[in-house]
């Protein structure tokens, strides 16, 4: 195990699973999403055995202390701009194709279901209407 003490973040789920296997503390938070931990870059980098190595820096579009763009500073990373409106949107629009189709879905199910219990409603009566056919009650008698 690499000792490289600093505090690490996670939800309670993780944070158990942190604490038996690596010697940092951990703070639990409720907040953080499962499966996830927040920490320091460089704390990270020594945990996984990649000092040095970063394979992905997400940034957001406006950073307040940023002098030089990040390109500049280092091209080798690949660079992936955080667009939360994008995600937001392709996720709005997924959310309201599938409440659509479901929609669509529970009103042919619908129509069946009244469909079958109008059925079984006139199948139930068969017997009676064909009882009193045979006694010779006139239709207009019994239909209204």
């Amino acid at each position: 195990m690499i000792n490289c003490q600093a505090t690490l973040v996670a939800d309670p789920e993780t944070a158990a699973l942190l604490a038996a296997n690596i010697p940092n503390p951990v703070l639990v938070d409720q907040a953080v999403a499962p499966g996830t931990v927040l920490a320091d870059i460089g704390v990270v980098q020594k945990l996984l055995g990649r000092t040095g190595r970063i394979s992905r820096l997400i940034v957001l579009p406006d950073q307040p202390l940023r002098q030089r763009p990040l390109a500049e500073i280092s091209p080798d990373l690949m660079l992936q701009r955080a667009d939360g409106v994008t995600n937001v949107g392709r996720l709005t629009d997924s959310f309201h194709l599938n409440l659509t189709a479901f929609g669509f879905l529970s009103f042919a199910v619908g129509i069946f279901i009244v469909h079958g219990a109008i059925g079984l409603a006139f199948e139930q009566r068969r017997g009676m209407v064909r009882t009193l056919r045979a006694l010779g009650v006139p239709l207009a008698a019994w239909s209204s």
